[in-house]
């Protein structure tokens, strides 16, 4: 054999020897990752049966560590294809020193048919030190028979495990390779042929302990086989079938060690333990607290109990000691596992309060969790608001502009205020902020408010002093961890240093005498605003639905006194300006345009107020009553100045002039309705509908201010406010309702049907009997109202009072609206009544003169005289028959007015009217009438006696229609009477 062919016998031999070692050990890793994950499969905690989705997860598992595997040997032989593996041979055979991969390139290119001369002295070159250094020797035989082996012994303990691996090592290998053993399968392969579970397994002392079997074949009676203690004697006891193949049997109340075994016949199961185990018992329970340290509270144990209590935020350590080692301590929070470090006989843990619920001190048995404890609860204390108020002054107070206003300020909290401030502002101006001792439960401090030190920005950056009618603001601001609270907000006056009075000499002017306290009245009405405002501010943090509704009425009631304020003393700017006051004295243009600057203020506080921008309307506000608090000072000036005799003739005359303006125009207690002219029936209704609203309205909130009144006394200075505006708002409807009461019952009515047309009697007297109705009930309304308005005035009993005097006006405007309704319908039915007896009357006058045997059609006026009917008797029933069709064409048009107003009260009746209506339109009942009119004139009396036969049928169906037209509409007012109205579901 020459040298080429002994050397590649060679590198053959190598190679091979490679091969086999990279598939030994991939073989190796194989059965390593398979092992791995099959024993993973036995150690799982799932029992003896594992899930459909770990099976899964397993075998995807053991098909990864397969893949895995073959790219591992892919990598290894990779070498081996690539240059006829001349890089894995030179790694092999390190003492060719490059002589193979020399030899393998010459070789190649010899293939190609590149011969080289040089290719039989490399084959001889390095045949002679593969030689020296053989096969054998290169590339040892255990260098692949190891691995090979190691990885056949694996394989054989794995298929052990599977097919023979008893307990639960045996049925998670079996479940994960095999899927779904048969039960033969699966029993043959257990000792003996017989599968026991639970075997070998530790219990707690009395605890109860099912056995089940399963049996290969049908081997006979089954039986368990049980001793009790060491020295007992085996007592037998026959198994049940569980309905499934298998069979069972219960051990109760376990107390001391056991040995059991299953037999069939002649097989037997191998034997098993029950170990009995006694469970620690907890000798003491140890709780330390850790508050938060925005608390402030030292932290504190307890030895005995368990239950917490504590506020969110505190952490609480557990120091639980028993009498024996704890296997696995476990303190269990609301269902969630927590492992305790355990030292001994003591454990220790530790748990944050975040949200109620319960826990319990736990151990491990096995694989089964026992409580050692019952449960025991977490509370979370709430973090409850502090209580804080001004005790001095604890009012509105007036000071001259260098005083110092000594406040005082208690405040209060459950656990600790971190902050309590006085907050002062001037004249609407940014918040000041003066902090104040705190870090306390319970805090006293004190404040001084210097006036003498509050400036105001000047109109050229100077900072004036504060002048008699600027206004101090001022409240206290508590604040604890989470939440705060602030307390009502006071007012500081500034007041002149004295005031001036002067007796009046002669006919100095005791004009305008009453304009100081309207004045006042309209700055008092001002400041109540402003304070209620403030008071639903306070409320913003409050998320109860029905909060929330009563906070946006009160908002939108404030908005409309707001407005109210504004057009009053725009109204009086506009005067002042219109006669030219504001030239004829200083005070007067001073006066005039503080009220301009309030008026300028109240309209966004009442557009605030409306969009429910509290703290932007509170702010509008102040300065409004600013404004309203100096022009009360100069007001005042103008006073002393006229009853003093000052100002001259025009100075004088003016003043007087604003006096009279100013009580005239803020006079609020002016019944606005006595000036206006009187109304016309539409705008009485509309009238009327909007004050049977109001009341509603009115009632509602009396009711809802009742109730809040029982349910919290304390708050009353806020609820008597709130009863002031309902009273003022009930005076109001009472003056529209009596005002109402006088259109409706007026002398105008009875004048107005003395002046119109015969044609129209009937509609006004149907009308003023709808207002007579109307206004007997708007007049025992506005009784009932008055009477609500007194008892407003008294507690809360009085107050509940009011409101079942307020639905008894609501009733009683219902009741008159009812009755209205009843008298127009009523009214169209009497005067087609009428109208048909009328026509019937004719009609029989008609036939009366024709006679017995009258002929077909009369020519001329004297053959109407032959057949009884002269010329005056003519001229009667044509006028009587055009007055007919002008009274039914007057009740058309008064049959579509009450449709339309009383579609609302009454649809079906308006609807039954409107059919009637379309009727006689279709009929053409009044052209009849005209043409019957017209053929009498003419002597045809025949022909007008048959066309009335159709008017007076249509006559009488529009009387029927008519009159199930009135019914219809006393049932449907009467219903609507009955039913709760939408706005006041509380009542």
């Amino acid at each position: 054999m020459n040298p080429l062919a002994q050397l590649d016998q060679y590198l053959d031999a190598i190679r091979t020897r490679l091969r086999r070692m990279h598939f030994a050990r991939g073989a190796l890793l194989l059965a390593l990752a398979l092992l791995a994950v099959t024993l993973l499969a036995a150690l799982l905690p799932l029992g003896w049966t594992l899930a459909p989705g770990v099976v899964l997860a397993l075998r995807i598992g053991l098909a990864l560590a397969a893949i895995g595997t073959g790219v591992f040997v892919w990598r290894q032989l990779r070498p081996l294809r690539a240059a006829d593996g001349a890089a894995a041979l030179e790694a092999t055979l390190p003492e060719q020193g490059g002589r193979v991969d020399t030899y393998l390139q010459e070789r190649r290119r010899a293939e190609d048919g590149a011969a080289s001369p040089l290719l039989g002295l490399l084959a001889e070159d390095a045949r002679r030190v593969a030689d020296e250094n053989p096969v054998a020797r290169a590339l040892p035989t255990k260098r692949w028979a190891l691995p090979a082996g190691a990885a056949a012994v694996l394989i054989a303990a794995l298929a052990g495990i599977v097919f023979m691996g008893a307990g639960r090592w045996g049925e998670s290998a079996r479940q994960l390779w095999l899927g779904e053993v048969p039960q033969t399968l699966r029993v043959a392969a257990a000792a003996g042929g017989i599968a026991v579970k639970p075997g070998d397994i530790s219990i707690r002392r009395n605890q109860d302990l099912p056995i089940s079997a399963q049996v290969a074949g049908s081997a006979g009676a089954v039986q368990v086989h049980v001793r009790f203690g060491e020295d007992g004697e085996w007592e037998a006891a026959p198994m049940e079938s569980d309905g499934n193949g298998g069979f069972r049997f219960t051990l109760f109340a376990v107390r001391e060690p056991t040995q059991y075994y299953v037999s069939a016949g002649r097989l037997k199961s191998a034997e098993h333990h029950i170990k009995v185990v006694d469970l620690p018992r907890i000798e003491s329970l140890r709780l330390t607290y850790n508050y938060p340290k925005w608390t402030g509270l030292p932290g504190r144990s307890e030895e005995s109990g368990g239950d917490i209590r504590a506020v969110a935020g505190t952490r609480v350590g557990l120091e639980v000691v028993t009498d024996t080692v704890m296997e696995g301590p476990l303190l269990i929070i609301n269902g969630e596992e927590d492992g305790l470090a355990q030292s001994g006989t003591t454990a220790r843990g530790e748990l944050d309060v975040k949200e109620p619920g319960h826990y319990r001190i736990a151990t491990k048995f096995g694989e089964e969790i026992v409580a050692l404890t019952e449960d025991f609860t977490i509370e979370v204390v709430p973090d409850e608001k502090p209580n804080v108020e001004i005790l001095r002054p604890g009012r509105d107070y007036q000071a001259t502009n260098i005083e110092e206003v000594p406040v005082s300020v208690s405040a209060q909290d459950d656990f600790r205020l971190e902050s309590l401030e006085l907050q002062y502002s001037v004249n609407g101006g940014e918040w000041q902020r003066e902090k104040l001792d705190a870090g306390a439960p319970d805090v006293r401090a004190a404040a001084l408010l210097r006036l003498e030190e509050m400036q105001q920005a000047g109109p050229a950056g100077e900072a004036p002093l504060l002048v008699p009618g600027d206004l101090v603001s001022y409240y206290a601001l508590a604040r604890d961890h989470r939440s705060s609270s602030q307390t009502d907000l006071f007012l500081i006056q500034v007041q002149p240093f004295d005031r001036r009075y002067a007796q009046g000499q002669g006919g100095g002017g005791g004009g305008g005498g009453g304009g100081e306290d309207e004045e006042g009245q309209i700055s008092q009405r001002q400041r109540e605003v402003l304070l209620a405002t403030w008071n639903l501010q306070r409320q913003e943090d409050s998320r109860d639905a029905r909060e929330i509704e009563r906070r946006a009425d009160n908002a939108q009631m404030l908005a409309e006194v707001q407005k109210t304020l504004a057009e009053q003393a725009t109204t009086l700017v506009e005067r002042a300006h219109a006669r030219l006051l504001t030239g004829a004295d200083e005070n007067i243009r001073s006066f005039v345009a503080s009220l301009e600057q309030a008026a300028k203020e109240m309209q966004p506080a009442a557009e605030k107020l409306a969009g429910l921008s509290l703290k932007e309307a509170v702010v509008h506000e102040q300065r409004a009553l600013q404004h309203l608090l100096r022009a009360e000072a100069t007001f005042r000036d103008i006073q002393v100045a006229q009853q003093s005799g000052g100002g001259g003739g025009g100075g004088g005359q003016a003043g007087r002039d604003v006096s009279e303006m100013t009580e005239l125009e803020l006079d609020l207690e002016k019944n606005q309705y006595e000036t206006e002219p009187q109304m016309t029936a539409q705008q009485q209704s509309q009238t009327e509908s909007e004050a049977l609203k109001r009341l509603r309205e009115l009632a509602r909130r009396q009711e809802q201010l009742a109730r809040e009144a029982q349910r919290n006394p304390v708050a009353q200075e806020a609820q008597r406010w709130q009863q002031e505006q309902l009273r003022r708002e009930a005076e109001e409807l009472r003056r529209q309702l009596e005002q109402l009461a006088q259109q409706r019952n007026g002398p105008q009515s009875g004048q107005q049907s003395g002046q119109q047309s015969g044609q129209q009697s009937g509609q006004q007297s149907g009308q003023s009997s709808g207002q007579a109705s109307q206004g007997g009930a708007a007049e025992d309304a506005a009784q009932q109202v008055a009477e609500a308005m007194r008892q407003m005035q008294g507690g809360p009993e009085q107050a509940r009072q009011a409101s079942e005097r307020l639905n008894r006006a609501r009733e009683q405007l219902e009741r008159g609206q009812r009755e209205a309704v009843g008298d127009q319908f009523g009214n169209l039915a009497e005067r087609a009544r009428e109208l048909a007896e009328r026509q019937r009357e004719t009609e029989d006058a008609l036939r009366a003169a024709m006679g017995p045997r009258a002929p077909s059609s009369i020519a001329d006026p004297r053959a109407a005289q032959r057949q009884g009917l002269g010329f005056e008797q003519t001229e009667r029933l044509a006028s009587e028959k055009r007055e007919i069709q002008q009274d039914l064409e007057a009740l058309q048009r008064q049959m579509q007015a009450t449709r339309t107003q009383a579609r609302e009260r009454a649809p079906n009746a308006s609807e039954r009217v409107g059919e009637a209506s379309a009727e006689l339109d279709e009929q053409g009942t009044a052209s009849r009438l005209a043409r019957s009119a017209s053929e009498i004139e003419r002597g045809r009396v025949v022909q007008a006696a048959a066309r009335d036969g159709l008017i007076t049928e249509s006559l009488r169906s529009l009387q029927q229609g008519l009159e199930e037209a009135k019914s219809l509409a006393s049932s449907e007012s009467a219903g609507k009477g009955n039913e709760t109205p939408a706005d006041a579901s509380e009542l």
